[in-house]
C-alpha cells in the first residue's frame, strides 16, 4: 500500500513540474500595447433636428437691390442691414430690410473703396464694420454716421471679413481671410485677448449667446461652391464639432459672406442669418439673405442621462461580448433630445447599435446594445468609458463605465503532444521508481 502512495505521489510531483514546462511550450503570445486611460473620439456627424439648421427665410436682396456684390450683413432690434459694393461703382451702399425681408432704404458708406464693409456686428448701439483694406474697423449708428474707428488691429490685418461682438465683455472677434487663418478676440483699443489657429476660409463670425452650453461664436465658411456654417468654442479655441450646411436656391454657387444672429426676428427662437453669394440675375437666383434657427428660446430643455455598466469578466482574447445600457431624457417636461454616440475606448473593436436618435421625449429611454471584440492580451484588465452626447450641446453628456478582464490561458492536457512530452519523461525515471519501491 505504501508502495503504491509513494509511487502516486512522485507521478503527481512530475505532473506539477511539467505544467510549469508545458505553460511555457504551449503559450503563444502576441505582443501588443494597449492605453486603458485614453479613448478615441470620434468625428461628430450632425443630425437634423427641428432646431439646428432650419431654414427659416431666404429673401433676394440682389433681386431687390440690384447689387450683385452684397457681402455684409447686421441685425439691429428691428432691421437687417446689408452692405454691398454698388456692382462696382462708388459710393458702396448699406441697404435696410424690414422683418419680412423687404427692401425699404439705402445710404452711401462713409469712406469706403472696392468692396466696403465686408461684415458687420451689432453691439446694442452701434455697428461694426470692417472696410475692405481698411486696416481698422469702423464704429457708425443706424444712419450710417462713423463714430469712432478701431485703427490698432492686430499685426496682418488689412480686411475683418468677420465681426462679432461679445456683450458680457465689450469685446470684437475677427478674422483677416487674407493673411492669416486665426481668430483674434479684441479690446475697444485694438488689444489682442486672445487668438486661436482656424482651420477653414471664414468670410462671417456671429456672436451666439443663447444656445444651451454657450456662448458660441458661428462662423461661415466657404468650401469648394458651398457655404457651411460651423460651431466655435471661445472658452476653449476650438470647434464644437457642430455644424450646418447652407441651403442652396438652386446655384452653382452658394459662397459664404457676413454672417450674424439676432434674436429680434424670432423672440422664441436664435436665428443665424448670413449673405450667401449665388449665381447673377438673370441666370441665377442673385445674392440671398438667408436666416437659420440654432436653437429654441424658452423651451422646455433636454438632459442626456446614462443608465447601466457594462462588466465582462474572464473573457477569451479576440472574442466577441455584448451588454446593453440605456440612454434617458432627464430634462424638463415637454423637451425632446437628439443624441449620439461619442466615444468608446481605445481597446477592442466596438459597435453600438443604435449609435443615433431624436425627439426622445422627457421621461422616455432607448436601449442601446453594445458589442466588443476583447484584445488579444491575456490576464489583463481593460477599463474606459463610452460617451454619448446630447447632439444641440456637445456640453451635455453622460458616461458609462466599462471594464473587462481576460484570463491566462489553460493547458489543455488531452493536447497528444504534450501526453507524448509526459510518458517520455515517466519512462527516463522508472528506473529510479522501480529502486524506490524494490521491485
Amino acid at each position: 500500500m505504501k508502495k503504491k502512495i509513494i509511487f502516486c505521489g512522485l507521478i503527481a510531483i512530475l505532473l506539477l513540474i511539467s505544467t510549469i514546462n508545458v505553460s511555457s511550450y504551449q503559450k503563444k503570445e502576441i505582443e501588443a500595447t494597449f492605453s486603458t486611460e485614453s479613448e478615441i473620439e470620434l468625428k461628430q456627424t450632425n443630425i437634423p433636428s427641428k432646431d439646428l439648421g432650419d431654414l427659416q427665410f431666404m429673401w433676394g436682396v440682389e433681386e431687390q437691390t440690384g447689387d450683385f456684390q452684397t457681402v455684409g450683413c447686421g441685425c439691429s432690434d428691428t432691421h437687417f442691414y446689408v452692405t454691398g459694393g454698388n456692382n462696382g461703382t462708388d459710393p458702396n451702399k448699406v441697404y435696410i430690410f424690414d422683418f419680412d425681408g423687404n427692401y425699404i432704404d439705402s445710404y452711401d458708406q462713409s469712406g469706403t473703396t472696392e468692396w466696403g464693409w465686408i461684415d458687420l456686428a451689432w453691439d446694442g448701439e452701434y455697428f461694426y464694420g470692417g472696410p475692405y483694406l481698411g486696416s481698422k474697423i469702423d464704429i457708425f449708428d443706424e444712419d450710417g454716421t462713423i463714430i469712432d474707428s478701431i485703427t490698432n488691429l492686430p499685426q496682418g490685418v488689412t480686411t475683418a471679413v468677420g465681426l462679432a461682438y461679445d456683450p458680457n465683455t465689450d469685446h470684437i472677434w475677427l478674422t483677416d481671410k487674407f493673411t492669416d487663418l486665426v481668430f483674434y478676440e479684441i479690446d475697444m483699443d485694438g488689444n489682442i485677448i486672445n487668438s486661436y489657429s482656424n482651420s477653414y476660409l471664414v468670410y462671417g463670425l456671429a456672436w451666439d449667446d443663447v444656445s444651451p452650453g454657450g456662448p458660441f461664436l458661428w462662423c461661415a465658411a466657404q468650401e469648394g461652391a458651398g457655404c457651411i456654417f460651423y460651431q466655435f468654442d471661445p472658452d476653449l479655441g476650438d470647434y464644437t464639432g457642430v455644424s450646418f450646411e447652407a441651403e442652396n436656391p438652386g446655384s452653382t454657387d452658394n459662397k459664404a459672406c457676413g454672417l450674424g444672429f439676432t434674436t429680434a426676428w424670432n423672440e422664441s427662437a436664435g436665428v443665424l442669418f448670413a449673405i450667401q453669394q449665388c449665381d447673377q440675375l438673370p441666370d441665377g437666383p442673385g445674392d440671398q439673405l438667408a436666416g437659420y434657427t440654432v436653437c429654441e428660446i424658452g423651451g422646455p430643455i433636454p438632459d442626456i442621462c446614462c443608465e447601466g455598466t457594462l462588466n465582462w469578466i474572464d473573457v477569451k482574447p479576440n472574442s466577441t461580448v455584448s451588454g446593453s445600457f440605456q440612454v434617458r431624457n432627464c430634462g424638463e417636461e415637454g423637451s425632446l433630445l437628439d443624441w449620439q454616440f461619442s466615444s468608446a475606448p481605445s481597446w477592442g473593436i466596438w459597435e453600438i447599435i443604435p449609435d443615433s436618435g431624436q425627439d426622445l421625449a422627457e421621461g422616455e429611454s432607448v436601449t442601446i446594445e453594445v458589442s466588443v471584440i476583447a484584445p488579444l492580451d491575456e490576464k489583463t484588465e481593460f477599463t474606459g468609458k463610452i460617451k454619448m452626447i446630447n447632439t444641440n450641446d456637445p456640453t451635455d453628456f453622460c458616461e458609462i463605465e466599462v471594464s473587462l478582464t481576460t484570463p491566462k490561458n489553460k493547458v489543455n492536457w488531452f493536447n497528444q503532444e504534450i501526453l507524448t512530452w509526459i510518458f517520455q519523461q515517466l519512462s527516463d525515471i522508472f528506473p529510479i521508481l522501480y529502486y524506490i519501491l524494490g521491485v
